[in-house]
């Protein structure tokens, strides 16, 4: 794993973190390399990038690109440029938070304006903060509430206990299909060039 700018010509799939501000999207990023827990985290201003090479269960290995996005409503018009391209969006939502379940059908939305054929992964985050019998329930709750937007499933996942991260973005990884050759990496504009840490 490493995080980055790819240096190889692997095969690559772009992954974005969509969801209100505060639901803990930069945190599933840093568990995710293993960094450390951040309580006092600053909210994402801005789209930051990173990457990982992930061996897919055939024994391919798949270059993830990783987008976090802010999640502020006031930046949404400068997300919506990085949503373009994505083939994986990950609709992150806290767990038992009212607020940030009922905006999923919104960032489902802004996701399907750019990238129609996108992948959806629901990801309930913050899993420690209940018990397991809370999140089972929730789980079912969260399938049976989008499933008309056909998800690929509910993802329950603590960044703290780093529960359910590393199946997470393994999950996604498996989805590539080769279309005639290895995808060429997003480019981007200098002048909107992100940051390439993760948090």
């Amino acid at each position: 794993m490493n995080s980055g700018v790819p240096k190889n010509h692997r095969p690559t799939i772009k992954v974005i973190l969509v969801g209100n501000s505060g639901v803990g999207k930069t945190c599933l990023i840093s568990s995710y390399f293993r960094q450390s827990f951040d309580f006092q985290a600053i909210p994402t201003v801005a789209p930051a990038y990173s990457c990982s090479d992930v061996k897919r269960s055939d024994g391919t290995v798949v270059s993830l690109q990783i987008w976090d996005t802010a999640g502020q409503e006031r930046y949404h018009s400068v997300s919506k440029l990085f949503f373009r391209d994505s083939e994986v969006a990950f609709i992150c939502f806290e767990a038992g938070d009212p607020e940030s379940t009922n905006e999923v059908p919104n960032w489902i939305r802004k996701v399907y304006e750019e990238v129609p054929g996108c992948s959806l992964f629901l990801v309930l985050t913050k899993s420690d903060l209940r018990s397991k019998d809370e999140m089972a329930g929730l789980k079912a709750d969260a399938q049976s509430k989008f499933a008309d937007f056909n998800p690929k499933g509910v993802f329950i996942t603590s960044a703290l206990a780093r529960e359910g991260v590393q199946e997470l973005f393994t999950e996604a990884a498996e989805l590539f299909k080769p279309k005639g050759g290895a995808k060429s990496t997003t480019n981007i504009a200098k002048d909107e060039s992100p940051k390439k840490s993760c948090c």
